[in-house]
């Protein structure tokens, strides 16, 4: 039963030291590996990470998904969310922008769209916070076009600069 038990333990320790040597840092599993379900691998990881509030380690989950598989809507979208969630608007709305290209059901496509329009408005407040007045003013229009409905966007479409 001992026997079992440290062979259990050397298992467990050689797939971790495993999984750190794979080149990442955050404990997403390298692209050498690359297997049929190495990127819904890579976004079940993400996920994880996520709750787990890694976002970084998370993003990088989520960006080697993209890489496997550039068509891989829900990748965009979580790493789309991280993105707004570290005040990365830019990349937030490009995820959000790509992922929405992609998106092929109705539904989920409007779903994406709301995503979109939340980003828009975070970037259209940091530019607005930035004096970048006709940036603000434009991403605000491109938020509301996506269907945001937040009560500041008539604001800040309004903002007649300095």
């Amino acid at each position: 039963m001992a026997v079992k038990s440290q062979l259990f333990l050397v298992v467990l320790l050689a797939a971790g030291c495993a999984a750190v040597l794979s080149g990442s840092p955050w404990g997403c599993t390298s692209a050498e590996n690359a297997g049929e379900q190495e990127d819904m691998d890579a976004e079940a990881q993400g996920k994880a990470l996520q709750e787990k509030d890694e976002w970084h380690a998370a993003v990088e989950c989520f960006t080697k998904a993209v890489a496997l598989n550039p068509q891989f809507v829900e990748a965009y979208r979580h790493r789309g969310t991280l993105y707004l969630k570290m005040a990365q608007f830019d990349a937030a709305v490009s995820d959000y922008i790509e992922a929405s290209k992609l998106e092929t059901s109705p539904e989920e496509s409007q779903r994406v769209r709301k995503f979109g329009a939340a980003a828009y408005y975070a970037r259209a407040i940091a530019h607005r916070r930035e004096g970048n007045y006709d940036k603000a003013r434009a991403d605000a229009e491109e938020s509301q076009r996506l269907g945001g409905d937040d009560p500041g966007l008539s604001v800040l479409r309004q903002f007649p600069g300095p």
